[in-house]
């Protein structure tokens, strides 16, 4: 029978084991002889279940990626350069939030074969974060729906400077040769609140390829879930992009609320670690990576351009304050010819550091859900309605009906 301390080291590695990627199959455990051996047992079981999963389905979708001929020479360096660059030795980031910006609208409102079309864009988010065991991860949300030739919805890249300067990237709307990048950098965060980013995303994964299929992706997920509340059957959770990733973001204390739109979660972040913080010492940085102009003629069918995002569809007062965020940005990275090794490499230079401090005061940065509360509570008060002839009750009821429709659509839009 092994003794207590030998127990709880092997309950330790096979945690360990468990938390890890590569899980190998745990070793079975002795036949229990006592209550803390049966439920030291029971962990063991869970843990070798939850390993011969993982084997059958492995966290990482994208391995690391040599570095190729029409790559950026120095993509899997870059991220060092730029902590360098920022003061912070080459130490890599603790969490990234990474917000992609669009080339074309998400949704056309004036069709595209007329003068090349019209519409609205709302970008796309990603997290990159370091794990406990030093190495680095990117997870990112698509509408992959698992089958043969499609992507999964939830992605791991290996190495996160794939997705953002390598050539493979594009299809889940990463790569600088096709888009550009704003990216907020938490040099330090907490262990725990990682760990957490890690198990929801990895939580996450594996509701997806459950037989169930537990998550799916909705442009609005908002507005499905909503269907839990009211009907009495299963709704399957939904969201999009920023809806999961924001989720995740804000377990780990990131941000203040989950958002619908990946800006509105970036806008968050500026004003909570940077806007609010003393000037000279703010908790965030913001990186701004510029789409490739170098190697233009090997893509031509990528556009070079970028089509500024909403915060939010209400959002117009925030909207225009983060309409351009290059200017946001303390270093912005470019990809240049390199004469000396004839290809690209990206280089870093200092950034505008754009500080609109006056989104610092709460009347001026939530000015928009004052104005909804104000408007909400002038529309239930009594001034002149309702009328003599219609009932006081239903009157007041329908008025405070239509006000949490109108909170509840200003609360999913956001």
């Amino acid at each position: 029978m092994a003794s207590e301390d030998e127990e709880l080291a092997l309950q330790d590695e096979e945690a360990r084991r468990y938390t890890s990627f590569a899980s190998p199959r745990p070793r079975m455990p002795a036949p229990p002889s006592s209550l803390h051996e049966a439920a030291g047992s029971a962990m063991l079981l869970a843990a070798r279940s939850a390993a011969q999963l993982s084997a059958k389905s492995p966290a990482v979708h994208h391995p690391t990626h040599p570095v190729g001929e029409r790559d950026v020479r120095n993509k899997a360096t870059i991220d060092a350069e730029v902590s360098t660059f920022l003061g912070h030795g080459g130490e890599l980031a603790a969490v990234e939030f990474v917000f992609v910006e669009n080339v074309l609208p998400d949704f056309f409102l004036v069709p595209r074969w007329l003068c090349g079309g019209w519409g609205v864009g709302f970008g796309h988010a990603a997290v990159a974060y370091r794990r406990p065991d030093g190495s680095r991860i990117l997870v990112n949300i698509t509408r992959g729906t698992g089958e043969i030739g499609e992507g999964e919805m939830v992605e791991f890249w290996e190495a996160p400077f794939d997705y953002i300067y390598g050539v493979r990237g594009s299809r889940g709307k990463g790569g600088v040769f096709a888009r550009s990048f704003c990216i907020i950098r938490m040099h330090k965060w907490d262990a725990h609140a990682i760990a957490a980013i890690d198990n929801y995303m990895l939580s996450m994964m594996h509701s997806f390829q459950a037989d169930a299929r537990t998550v799916s992706w909705h442009h609005c997920g908002k507005c499905i879930n909503l269907g839990s509340w009211i009907l009495p059957f299963r709704v399957r959770p939904s969201g999009n992009c920023s809806d999961w990733v924001s989720r995740a973001l804000f377990l780990a204390g990131l941000l203040r609320r989950p958002h619908t739109f990946p800006k509105a979660a970036l806008a968050d972040m500026v004003e909570e670690f940077i806007l609010n913080q003393p000037k000279d010492a703010p908790l965030a940085e913001v990186v701004y990576v510029r789409q490739a102009e170098a190697g233009r003629r090997e893509r031509k069918w990528q556009k070079s351009a970028v089509w500024r995002s909403l915060v939010a569809p209400l959002y117009w007062f925030k909207t225009c304050i983060y309409w351009d965020l290059e200017p946001f940005a303390n270093a912005v990275v470019d990809v240049v010819d390199d004469a000396e090794s004839g290809g690209l490499r990206a280089v870093v230079r200092a950034g505008r550091a754009r500080r609109p401090r006056y989104m610092r005061f709460p009347i001026v940065r939530e000015h928009h859900a004052i104005a909804t509360l104000i408007a909400c509570g002038v529309w239930i008060s009594p001034l002149g309605y309702p009328r003599e002839e219609t009932p006081a009750l239903a009157a007041w009821l329908a008025r405070i009906l239509l006000a949490l429709a109108f909170l509840i659509v200003n609360a999913v839009l956001y």
